[in-house]
């Protein structure tokens, strides 16, 4: 059989016309409660957040209200989505006249052959876990350990290519055995919309820290630079080995290098760690899942690209957050070491 879904989606769009979400096609259900989180303001410098040229992911006027905080956000409750006859194809899941994608996807096609049926599933990840490490880490996997808990079908991942290197090793260790999945026709699937940082989530995120430093040495120390280098979308930040090397002369920092040092190595380090620097992306988030509440993350970000998305995970595991702007561009920037070191006492005397 054919099924013509994606292309009835592309007349809508054409249209003008959204391509509803499958939330619209699910039955809901509440499964924690919601609640309200404390957005806490940035530690900086005086005048840094006048800096900001551009930012990712968000509009400046919103980047801002967040960096400003001072103001409690409400929380809105997770839920459960349970969809029946839904098609699964390319990382897209179809139901109906709706559709959510879970993989990155370059062009669609305007038809498909049916799926092979595949009876009932959960997934528990996001298209964003998909894309980007540092929100499979902080996000999907604590969105596993609510599908381990109240999941009554086989937890599956659609990720491809599967877990490598690092993802490996904290799947080990949190317990995570999804089961691969690339396509199928199931007569109920159940997905959850855990967005919210309330009450449960926050417990889950505690539990995973948990999970991951089991055995290790968490007595507090001064902190860690994680570097970034050349890795994932391109942001070099110029000197970045004589910044941290400065900073583990002068402040104690133990310097991790993700393209080098395995998952054991960086949470042994991380677990007890003060503060964690680096330049802004996923490889940060190594550190703040491992490190506890009432610790700082500082990221060091290009003028015009700043990223606010890391703050709302220190939000919710009730960690400090701090920003160092610098000067150049997305692609090739710099800041002052002095700036650094000031960021980085600002941040030391807060935690």
């Amino acid at each position: 059989m054919i099924s013509i879904r994606p292309g009835l989606n592309a007349v809508l769009s054409r249209l003008g016309r959204a391509v509803p979400d499958i939330l619209s096609r699910a039955e809901v259900a509440d499964v924690e409660p919601g609640g309200s989180l404390a957005v806490a303001p940035v530690l900086c410098l005086p005048g840094m957040m006048d800096r900001m040229r551009g930012t990712e992911f968000a509009s400046p006027a919103d980047v801002m209200q967040h960096f400003t905080g001072g103001f409690d956000a409400p929380q809105p409750p997770t839920r459960a989505l349970r969809l029946r006859d839904v098609d699964l194809v390319n990382g897209v899941l179809y139901a109906g006249g709706a559709s959510r994608h879970l993989q990155p996807r370059h062009g669609h096609a305007a038809w498909y052959r049916s799926p092979p049926a595949a009876g009932r599933a959960t997934l528990y990840e996001s298209w964003i876990g998909n894309t980007y490490f540092g929100n499979w880490l902080a996000e999907d996997c604590v969105t596993w350990l609510l599908a381990e808990r109240l999941a009554d079908s086989p937890i599956a991942t659609t990720r491809s290519p599967p877990p490598a290197g690092h993802m490996t090793d904290y799947q080990a260790r949190l317990g995570m055995d999804p089961a691969p999945l690339s396509s199928g026709r199931f007569e109920e699937l159940v997905l959850y919309d855990d967005h919210g940082a309330n009450p449960g989530q926050q417990a889950r995120a505690a539990e995973q820290r948990r999970r991951l430093i089991a055995g290790a040495d968490a007595t507090p120390h001064p902190g860690v630079f994680i570097l970034r280098g050349d890795s994932g979308m391109k942001r070099i930040l110029a000197d970045e080995q004589r910044l941290a090397e400065r900073l583990a002369r002068d402040r104690g920092l133990t310097i991790l290098d993700p393209r080098r040092d395995d998952a054991a190595t960086i949470i042994a380090a991380c677990a007890g760690a003060r503060i964690a620097v680096g330049n802004e992306g996923s490889q940060l988030a190594h550190a703040l899942v491992s490190m506890a509440p009432g610790t700082g993350l500082l990221t060091i970000h290009p003028p015009d690209r700043v990223n606010g998305g890391l703050k709302l995970m220190t939000d919710r595991r009730l960690q400090d957050y701090g920003i160092l702007i610098g000067t150049g561009s997305a692609r090739h920037f710099a800041v002052e070491g002095d700036e650094l070191m000031a960021t980085f006492d600002l941040m030391a005397d807060a935690a």
